[in-house]
């Protein structure tokens, strides 16, 4: 089989598969500071094909003309954003079961980034979120995150 990855909600009433990865980063702007509490929000993207819901209730809160934010009809979180015609969605990697298989593979909205927040790495950075395909950036799947340093 190929790649599996699973995840879910804090409250884990919602668990879901996730079997194929097109992109993985993080994002500066405001509205995901906003919507995660954090300085920086590392995501990654997925097909929605490559989706599979295994448990509980998505529930879907339209973002203006962006998309849809999915969250648990349980606790209420969030556990993905629906890029709509893009088709595509969007996932914390905190979500994961095991965070440490992606890797976000460059910087966005790097424009929009905190004056204190400092970025310590050499991944590709973008002004806004105008990227690259990822063919032209490393894979954002890590076969063993043992062998990371």
């Amino acid at each position: 089989m190929g790649l599996l990855l699973r995840g879910g909600c804090p409250c884990d009433a919602v668990r879901f598969e996730i079997t194929e990865v097109f992109d993985a980063g993080y994002c500066h702007c405001n509205r995901c500071r906003k919507q995660t509490g954090a300085p920086v929000f590392a995501f990654v993207h997925i097909p929605r094909a490559g989706f599979k819901l295994l448990s509980g209730e998505l529930v879907a809160e339209p973002w203006e003309r962006l998309g849809h934010g999915m969250i648990c009809g349980s606790c209420r979180a969030g556990v993905c954003f629906d890029m709509g015609d893009r088709d595509l969605l969007s996932i914390g990697i905190g979500r994961l079961d095991e965070p440490a298989r992606v890797r976000p593979t460059f910087h966005q909205c790097v424009s929009s980034k905190l004056p204190w927040f400092e970025i310590d790495d050499s991944l590709p950075r973008f002004s806004e979120n105008t990227i690259t395909h990822p063919r032209n950036r490393q894979s954002p799947i890590v076969a063993d995150p043992e062998l990371m340093e």
